[in-house]
């Protein structure tokens, strides 16, 4: 499978349910407060985000075997400083004194050290492999679906509505909070509530967050408590895609407890951003978990009841509903996407703006 070095954190197949055009949306920066038309495959995205590369933190068996192949039958020591050698016997040792290559004494299968340029190409070759699993099962167990599949039930959710006879199975159920999960995690903050325990121990050992790194595996990793936080993502995703590990934890527990509210609006006025799913507090003073999933449909958790456990709710929202959850979006979201061009009182919290609503 051809994967491309850009991956993108929030997916092209969500984000092409609000172009307005081919492949175009309307997208607005909160921090440089630019709004302009952009294609879907070039916003939301990082390069290689979701690669493993040599000296990687998180890695697996599989990248190992890849990104180390080149030195197959060849031995490799370390100079250590005081002028000893250690022989590295394996691949984990290979990634773990990765960014030590300078130090590194390359012999072939007679004992002789490999010249320059031999060593040169094998680095090149170490350095720019790259295991992309993780954007591949992305792709296959995921994205490839969900533009079907948010279809289907956005229209089972209208007709169950107009009260004809169709109902929410429970495969589709379990479906819908997979994707809650999942873009709960890959949203542009990484799911807020993993995020604020990981900062909060960042704070109890603030220069983890001060350290900053010469040489990282990821360009945008600035800082060793960035490296931490994009590892420990990348190790939660690969277990999920595996089925198991904490989002697959947290999706057993939030079907156990939980039901869903659909909220949904067939002007399909809605914006979303780059943080698609989050929890906010209401205005009714509860936390309510919300994943924007069309621009004409809202997927809202709620505690499920003793009488009724297994039912849902189904709502049309009202102009002011729209409003509302647009400005919730719009605060917890950086990067804005809309069917059309987000008027100047609509950014500055004034009165509903005639060209979104």
């Amino acid at each position: 499978m051809s994967v491309t070095k850009y991956h993108h954190r929030i997916p092209q197949t969500y984000i092409k349910a609000w172009c307005f055009s081919g492949d175009s949306v309307w997208f607005y920066d909160k921090e440089t407060c630019e709004s302009k038309v952009r294609n879907i495959g070039s916003i939301m995205g990082v390069n290689y985000f979701h690669s493993i590369k040599a000296g990687s933190i998180f890695t697996t068996d599989k990248a190992l075997d890849m990104i180390f192949a080149p030195l197959e039958g060849l031995k490799v020591f370390y100079a250590h400083e005081d002028g000893t050698r250690e022989e590295l016997k394996s691949k984990e040792d290979f990634n773990r004194y990765y960014f030590d290559f300078g130090n590194w004494i390359i012999q072939d299968g007679f004992g002789i050290v490999v010249p320059r340029k031999q060593r040169n190409i094998l680095y090149n070759k170490i350095s720019q492999a790259s295991d992309n699993s993780i954007e591949e099962e992305w792709s296959r167990k995921y994205e490839n679906g969900w533009s079907d599949l948010i279809k289907e039930i956005h229209q089972m959710l209208v007709d169950i509505h107009n009260h004809k006879s169709i109902m929410l199975t429970d495969k589709a159920a379990d479906i819908i909070m997979d994707y809650f999960v999942m873009f709960q995690w890959r949203s542009s903050h990484g799911y807020d509530e993993a995020r604020k325990v990981f900062d909060l121990i960042m704070n109890i050992v603030p220069e983890i967050s001060r350290m900053e790194l010469d040489e990282s595996v990821h360009r945008e990793d600035k800082t060793l408590a960035d490296e931490l936080w994009h590892n420990y993502l990348l190790s939660t995703y690969s277990k999920f895609l595996d089925d198991y590990g904490t989002m697959k934890t947290e999706k057993e527990a939030y079907f156990k407890n939980l039901t869903f509210i659909f909220l949904f609006d067939l002007k399909e006025r809605l914006i979303t951003s780059d943080n698609p799913c989050f929890t906010f507090a209401n205005r009714d003073g509860y936390k309510e978990p919300i994943l924007v999933a069309l621009p004409g449909l809202i997927i809202s958790l709620a505690r499920k009841t003793e009488e009724t456990p297994n039912s849902y709710r189904i709502y049309k929202m009202k102009d002011e509903d729209v409003e509302y959850y647009n400005r919730v979006v719009f605060e917890n979201g950086n990067q804005i996407i809309s069917k059309k061009e987000l008027g100047e009182s609509f950014k500055k919290g004034d009165k509903i703006d005639e060209r979104i609503y």
